[in-house]
C-alpha cells in the first residue's frame, strides 16, 4: 500500500473500532477505565513525542500520539453522550489538529466516517446535526488558510523550506518524486557527478601518464563519494530510496 492512503484507511478504522468499543454494553462496565488507561498512554506518548522531538530521535511517537489521543478524546465523547456531549467540541479540534498533520483526503475520511457512523447508528435526523456540519465545514477553509499563510510566511522569511505540496496532485510516481525538492536537487546533483565520474573514466582508458590517470581516479573517486552522501541525505530527509545507476553498479559490484 502506497504511505500517503495508510491514514485514508487506518484513521477511519480507528474511528470505528472506537466507535464500536463505546457502545458495547459488555465494554460498559469497563469504559472508565479505558477512557484512564488511554489517558495514561496519552500523556506518556506526547511526553516521549516533545523528548524525541528535542533529541532528534527518529520514532513513530508523532503517529503513536495522533492515534492515542483521538481513542482517548472519541471516548470521553461517546461516554458523555456522542452528539448531546459537552466535549463534542473535542471534535472540531482533532480537526484542526489532523489539517496540520494530515493531507485533506484523511481528514475527509475522519469526518465522513464519524458523522456517517452518528447518522447512521443512532438514526440522527441530519437537521438536528446541521449546526455541528456547518462548524466543520467551516473549520476546514479556515485551518487550511491559515496554515498555508503561516507556513508560506515562515519559508518567505527562511525559517523553514517547504519541500513539498502534501495535498497536490501528480500524474505519475516520477513527477510526484520531483514535485520534493530535496529529491529534486538529489537529481539534478547526481546527473551533474554522473556526468563527472563518466568524463574521467573515458580519459582513463585512453592511456594518460600516470599522473593524470590517478587525478582522473581521484575525480572519479569523489564524484562516485558525493552521490554516496547524497543518496544516504535524501533517503533520511524524505524516506525514499531511488535507484538508479550509479547504485545499480555498486550492486553488481558487491554481487
Amino acid at each position: 500500500m502506497h504511505p500517503k492512503y495508510i491514514h485514508v484507511i487506518s484513521l477511519p478504522l480507528t474511528v470505528l473500532t472506537t466507535f464500536v468499543f463505546a457502545n458495547n454494553s459488555a465494554v460498559a462496565p469497563h469504559i472508565v477505565r479505558l477512557i484512564l488507561f488511554y489517558s495514561f498512554f496519552t500523556i506518556f506518548a506526547a511526553f516521549y513525542y516533545l523528548y524525541a522531538r528535542h533529541n532528534h530521535i527518529v520514532s513513530r511517537a508523532p503517529t503513536l500520539f495522533i492515534y492515542i489521543l483521538t481513542v482517548t478524546l472519541l471516548l470521553i465523547i461517546g461516554v458523555t453522550g456522542w452528539v448531546v456531549s459537552p466535549f463534542f467540541y473535542f471534535i472540531y479540534l482533532l480537526t484542526i489538529f489532523y489539517i496540520q498533520v494530515f493531507a485533506f483526503r484523511v481528514v475527509l475520511a475522519f469526518i465522513v466516517t464519524l458523522f456517517g457512523l452518528l447518522i447512521g447508528y443512532f438514526n440522527i435526523p441530519l437537521a438536528s446535526i446541521f449546526d455541528k456540519i456547518v462548524i466543520i465545514l467551516l473549520i476546514i477553509p479556515i485551518s487550511r488558510m491559515m496554515q498555508s499563510m503561516y507556513l508560506n510566511r515562515s519559508q518567505y522569511d527562511k525559517k523553514i523550506l517547504i519541500l513539498e505540496d502534501k495535498d497536490k496532485s501528480y500524474s505519475d510516481t516520477a513527477e510526484e518524486y520531483m514535485g520534493n525538492k530535496v529529491t529534486k536537487l538529489g537529481f539534478d546533483m547526481r546527473q551533474m557527478l554522473s556526468d563527472i565520474a563518466q568524463i574521467a573514466r573515458f580519459n582513463e582508458e585512453k592511456g594518460k601518464p600516470s599522473k593524470q590517470e590517478v587525478a582522473l581516479e581521484h575525480i572519479e573517486e569523489i564524484a562516485q563519494k558525493a552521490m554516496g552522501t547524497i543518496d544516504e541525505f535524501e533517503e533520511k530527509s524524505t524516506g525514499r530510496k531511488i535507484l538508479h545507476g550509479s547504485t545499480a553498479k555498486k550492486a553488481a559490484k558487491k554481487g
